[in-house]
């Protein structure tokens, strides 16, 4: 109870103690002796406290076997007045390879924090860890998170690795290239390290650089032979695929080449009736180990006596013959002479 005498003032000390972040309000009532009216109070208040939230997932994705990922777990503190505050931070795992880094222990009103962790794969795996911590925010006073990340490498697959692969008939001097796809079947980029093709006349010509996860690159082979016959090489393709550094391909090829010959260098009509027309052959003959195409036959003389009667044949092949018919019809008496080429 409170006594005033008159003319006199006295207090009332009112406590708030809120339990949550919230609005509060409530009514100050007085009872007073001797008829008097007292009046009555209106209160209000608000609780705070700092206020925990996930900003970013936990899931921190691949990282190549033998690399450190360096994991950021962001939080924010959502709260007007109050700055959050986190300790005990642990993390638990069946395995080694998360490491606790860093994390900040207090975060003011409206800004965010940090924790950071190390991931350092030694095998192909998914990996988990939970991060336990303690805020003060009343609401989240135990925070537990699942930390996820994953162990990756590449996976270099050659196609016809350990096969024989025949780059066919080349004619010398001349040459051929062949691509030989490079997948990488891993969940990393795949670095080729280098590729070589020997020995001559087989070489290099490039190959892919980087390729990346479930894509494919190629290594480009040149076949060019300067003598005939045949040669067998081999293709190494070498990349940091660790369980598979490289991969062989044998390689075979031959070297080819064209010996055209006709029969009769010289073609005699002999004496021909003027306005009668003679026939005579010429046989072309293919000696060499390459076949070879007839692009045109020319007939120059100075007057049209003569003429190409059939040169269908376009084509000799290696080891075979072709024909050529040409013919004589003097219109005039007198010697002609002619070129066919």
């Amino acid at each position: 109870s409170l006594t005033l005498p008159p003319n006199q003032t006295g207090s009332v000390v009112v406590q708030f103690a809120p339990t949550a972040p919230r609005s509060y309000s409530g009514i100050l009532s007085f009872t007073a002796s001797n008829g008097v009216t007292a009046p009555s109070v209106t209160l209000n208040g608000n609780g705070t406290a700092p206020q925990f939230q996930v900003s970013n997932s936990t899931e921190f994705g691949p990282m190549r076997v033998g690399q450190t990922l360096h994991g950021m777990f962001a939080f924010t503190n959502t709260a007007t007045y109050d700055t959050l505050h986190i300790s005990n931070v642990t993390l638990t795992q069946p395995s080694t390879r998360f490491t606790l880094e860093s994390y900040d222990q207090a975060v003011a009103p409206g800004a965010s924090g940090t924790i950071h962790i190390a991931y350092l794969p030694n095998q192909e795996t998914l990996d988990s860890a939970v991060l336990l911590f303690t805020t003060d925010d009343p609401t989240q006073a135990a925070v537990t998170l699942t930390v996820t990340a994953n162990g990756v490498l590449p996976h270099m697959t050659v196609a016809n690795n350990r096969d024989t692969v025949n780059l066919g008939q080349v004619k010398v001097n001349s040459s051929t290239t062949h691509n030989f796809a490079v997948t990488n079947n891993g969940s990393w980029v795949l670095n080729l390290t280098g590729a070589t093709a020997t020995p001559p006349p087989f070489s290099i010509e490039g190959w892919t650089n980087v390729i990346g996860e479930s894509t494919t690159g190629y290594a480009t082979v040149t076949f060019a032979p300067a003598t005939t016959g045949s040669f067998s090489g081999t293709l190494v393709v070498m990349g940091d695929d660790l369980s598979n550094p490289s991969d062989t391909i044998f390689l075979n090829g031959m070297g080819i080449e064209s010996a055209l010959s006709i029969d009769k260098v010289n073609v005699d009509f002999g004496l021909v009736p003027v306005l009668s027309t003679v026939t005579d052959t010429i046989e072309l003959s293919n000696a060499g180990t390459a076949s070879v195409n007839i692009n045109a036959y020319n007939l120059a003389s100075q007057t049209g006596a003569f003429a190409i009667v059939d040169s269908s044949a376009k084509h000799v092949s290696a080891g075979g013959t072709a024909l050529v018919i040409v013919s004589f019809r003097p219109d005039a008496v007198g010697s002609c002479s002619g070129t066919l080429t």
